[in-house]
């Protein structure tokens, strides 16, 4: 596999984690998933953008970012 494709599959299994968390926390802390998750997915968009260019950094900064787009309400 390429690496391209086992990016797109930790985006993938990260989303699946980002949505089962969602869900189990969305009930006891609607609120704070609601603040908390888009500045959490600010300050990693920033950091993917700060990132030097290695793989390692950016699949787990990647990983990070799939999980909590998909935790997003």
């Amino acid at each position: 596999m390429g690496q391209l494709s086992l990016l797109l599959l930790a985006l993938g299994a990260a989303g699946f984690v980002g949505t089962s968390a969602a869900t189990a926390v969305l009930e006891r802390h609607l609120f704070r998933l609601l603040w908390a998750v888009p500045l959490a997915l600010g300050l990693v968009t920033l950091s993917l953008v700060m990132l030097p260019p290695g793989l390692v950094p950016v699949a787990v900064a990647l990983a990070l970012w799939g999980a909590l787009n998909a935790a997003a309400p």
